[in-house]
């Protein structure tokens, strides 16, 4: 994440593995430092993105995350800077 990249939509690739525990972790190559565990796909779906959105909030980076369609096993999320979605929401209700 070197240059700055704030209006810019972030694809956050996320790889998930099981510990041997029986946990899940999913990680990212995208956002080094992003680690979540849980016990369930759906308990990472629900914690993945609120840790995106802390990361990128410690880089003064204002986003909305939403998950990416995806044929893959490990489901990439969009980070889509908030002044973004918000101008494709109110294009969406006009």
């Amino acid at each position: 994440m070197g240059r700055s990249t704030r209006g810019m939509v972030k694809i956050i690739r996320i790889s998930i593995r099981q510990g041997e525990s029986g946990l899940l972790f999913a990680e990212s190559p995208d956002l080094k430092g992003l680690l979540v565990a849980g016990h369930s796909r759906a308990e990472l779906d629900e914690e993945i993105p609120e840790c995106i959105k802390a990361m990128l909030a410690a880089l003064d980076m204002d986003v909305e995350v939403l998950p990416v369609e995806s044929k893959d096993a490990d489901r990439p999320w969009a980070a889509v800077p908030v002044p973004l979605a918000s101008n494709c929401l109110e294009g969406r209700t006009r």
